[in-house]
Parts: C-alpha cells; sequence; structure tokens
C-alpha cells in the first residue's frame, strides 16, 4: 500500500494506493480543510499538525488501514529549479550502471545556500562525449558521460517543519518528499504536450506553480506567493467586505470575465455595522478581472525573466490568429477573435495592412505591432479584457514560428 499526504493552503487531501504489477489504483481519498499554513508555508505549527492529523484519521476511517508511511507532495513560496550537470568519466569504456550512477549523483551534488535543501531531482537525460538527448547509455562506449538533471529546491525550515508535524506530532514516517507540481504535470499534460514544448501554470490558494516542459523532460520551474486568497484580499479591498464574505461571493458568484458578468445586485449581510451591503455582479467580475490579469501577467513575466518563452511554444502548430492548439479552448481563432484573427493573419503574412481605401499600405509592420493591433481590435469587437490580453501574451510567447515560417516562405 502507498499513503501519499498533498499539503495545500486551503486543503490538505490524503489517498491511499496499492500498487500491483507497477499499477496504481486509489483505493480511498479524503480532503480536510487547512489550517495553520499561509503561502504554503506553515505558520502555525499546533494547527497544521492538528489539520494533517485530522485528514489521516479520515483516510484511515474510510479505509480501515492504519497509515505508517507517507510520501509528502508540497509547493512552497521558496521552491526554485536549477539545471545541473554532473559526470563520470575515465578511460574509453562500455557504459555500465556504475557509471550511471556516479554521473547522476555528481549532478546532485551543488554547494548551495544554507538555507535551502534539495527536495527533488530529476534526472533527464545523458550525455556520451558531447552527444546528448541519450535515455539509457549502457552499453555504448565514451570517455566522458554527463547527466543532466532538473534539481528542485525547498526551504530547509518548511521541510524541517513538515517533519515536524508528520513524524514527531502525529507518529507518522515521511519516505520521501515531492514538489505537488510534478503530480499536477503528470495529471494534466499529455506526452505530446511535454516533448512539444508547454508551461503549466496551477494556480493554488496561496501559491501559484510554473513549470515548463521541453523534450518530455521539465526544464523550469518557479513558485511565486499569490494565488486565490490573494484574488479574495483585492475583492475583499476594492468592495470593502470582510475576507470572509469576499471569499464566500468569489466562490458563489465571481467570474473571470466582467462582460460575462449582469447586473444582478448581490446583498452581503451580517456586517459589523449590521447593514446589509448591495455589490452588483459586474462590479464583482471586474475586480476578479483584473487582479487574475495582474496574476498571470507575472506569470508569463516570470517565464520570460528565465529565459523560457521561446522554448514553450517550438512544437506547437499555429493556424488561425497564430494560437497553440492547447490554448484554442479558451482562445479561439474561429469564435470570439476571428475578426482579429484575420487582420492578425493578413498581418503576418505580408508585414503589413491595407487602409481603407485598399490602395496603399501602412507602411511595414513588425511582429509586436501585427500582435497589438490583433488584441485592440478583439477588445473593441468582443470586450473581453482578460481573454484578449492572453491571447495576446500567448502570441508574444508563441507567435515568432508562424511570423518567421512566413518570411522564410516569402523569400522563396
Amino acid at each position: 500500500m502507498i499513503s501519499i499526504l498533498d499539503l495545500g493552503t486551503s486543503k490538505i487531501s490524503a489517498a491511499l494506493a496499492s500498487n500491483e504489477n507497477n499499477k496504481l489504483k486509489v483505493l480511498e481519498f479524503c480532503t480536510v480543510k487547512s489550517e495553520g499554513f499561509q503561502s504554503g508555508t506553515i505558520i502555525d505549527l499546533n494547527l497544521a499538525s492538528k489539520s494533517i492529523g485530522n485528514c489521516i484519521s479520515e483516510l484511515e476511517s474510510k479505509s480501515q488501514q492504519k497509515i505508517k508511511n507517507l510520501y509528502v507532495s508540497f509547493s512552497d513560496e521558496k521552491i526554485i529549479g536549477n539545471e545541473t550537470t554532473g559526470h563520470s568519466t575515465g578511460n574509453e569504456r562500455e557504459i555500465v550502471i556504475k557509471d550511471m550512477k556516479q554521473a547522476m549523483k555528481s549532478s546532485t551534488e551543488y554547494l548551495v545556500p544554507e538555507n535551502i535543501d534539495l527536495l527533488y531531482p530529476v534526472f533527464k537525460d545523458f550525455v556520451i562525449d558531447g552527444k546528448d538527448g541519450i535515455a539509457d547509455p549502457r552499453g555504448m562506449r565514451g570517455v566522458r558521460l554527463q547527466a543532466k538533471t532538473h534539481l528542485i529546491y525547498c526551504s530547509k525550515n518548511m521541510k524541517n517543519n513538515i517533519k515536524q508535524c508528520v513524524e514527531e506530532r502525529n507518529n507518522l514516517k515521511i519516505q520521501k518528499y515531492f514538489f505537488s507540481q510534478l503530480g499536477a504535470a503528470d495529471c494534466t499534460l499529455s506526452n505530446d504536450q511535454k516533448n512539444l514544448g508547454v508551461c503549466l501554470i496551477d494556480i493554488g490558494a496561496g501559491t501559484t506553480d510554473i513549470s515548463v516542459y521541453k523534450s518530455g523532460k521539465i526544464i523550469f520551474s518557479k513558485v511565486f506567493d499569490r494565488g486565490g486568497e490573494y484574488l479574495t484580499d483585492r475583492i475583499a479591498f476594492h468592495l470593502e467586505i470582510p475576507t470572509h464574505k469576499a471569499e464566500e461571493m468569489k466562490l458563489k458568484h465571481g467570474t473571470a470575465l466582467e462582460n460575462q458578468a449582469n447586473n444582478e445586485i448581490l446583498k452581503v449581510g451580517n456586517l459589523n455595522d449590521g447593514i446589509q451591503k448591495e455589490i452588483s455582479r459586474r462590479d464583482l467580475a471586474k475586480v476578479i478581472e483584473t487582479h487574475l490579469s495582474l496574476l498571470l501577467r507575472e506569470c508569463l513575466r516570470i517565464v520570460q525573466d528565465g529565459g523560457f518563452d521561446e522554448k514553450i511554444p517550438a512544437g506547437f502548430v499555429f493556424d488561425g490568429a497564430s494560437i497553440p492548439k492547447f490554448l484554442r479552448t479558451f482562445f479561439s481563432p474561429v469564435g470570439v477573435l476571428l475578426i482579429g484573427g484575420l487582420v492578425h493573419d493578413y498581418a503576418y503574412k505580408y508585414k503589413t495592412l491595407l487602409e481603407v481605401n485598399k490602395k496603399k499600405t501602412m507602411g511595414e509592420l513588425t511582429q509586436k505591432r501585427a500582435d497589438e493591433i490583433f488584441r485592440d481590435i478583439n477588445i473593441v469587437v468582443n470586450g473581453f479584457y482578460t481573454m484578449n490580453y492572453l491571447a495576446y501574451w500567448s502570441l508574444r510567447l508563441g507567435g515568432f514560428v508562424a511570423w518567421n515560417g512566413h518570411r522564410k516562405r516569402n523569400a522563396k
């Protein structure tokens, strides 16, 4: 039996699974409200320990099994990933398991500040004498073997606090720690997406986890301390209501697009002064849309600052408005983005647009200007501020493939 504990800011989940013939089968699952956590970090050992104990007790009750050992996954604002390479050298020889283990071990032995600790190493592939992309080098011949690894680091204090809550206060044993985003990626991304290049953004209650995959392997990971609670806080501030009422309104009446909300009046009662407050559903949506847009822009900035923006869409197939296929569920180029998409396609192909009289052009356009025209036209046509900005940033990240493709074809 395998027991898994996932620690989150708003909830703690646990699962019991069987592992027969290398096939996992979930037998029981439970979730409890999380207390003592903030932005993925433990801020109250007593409350956090109690929440963990409650979750495990419920799992034991459901499964009629005694839980002793756990695999623990979590996210923390201090989590960060780093690409490393280890090596094993010698005379030209046939590569064996011992060489592989030595190179892999070497890739994890990097000096880091005392306040951070290695959470989990993700071994990617091997390099033999400069030839990379080798999944299994056993039996091959070479002088220098290197192992490429993505190391995920976390706060040493966070790891110690989790250990104290789980082991010392609940008499359980932690078998291994995991970064929860790795599990989210396995559940939501296809192998094709990972191979072609994809960015996964997982918005939790207290943190937002970002990871980038290319050639089937993780190449970037980062966590920042904003999530659903940030939206709740902004609602409470702008609408001048208590935080718990803001959370309730967000869950019951919230939408991320102002134009999709009607003018229904929502009544917020039981305020401190005993007076009901009236808030329109559109005003609520406006606050959510504005700050969700800011949160997503921050995600894009982090990816760009890491230098991974050009790696995300490398294998995407573009058509319509050069929008990657995996985004079309949200940004369909034949739906509300059609008008801007048609203009955008023409601008990408010819690097210009015709004036209204169709007798002269506007002059040469840059790719960025073409993307801006796409965004601005669609804001006027459909009014969906968040959707259009997200589509615009998807073009900024991935449109160069279609843009360069047109330049090559036109050159012929």
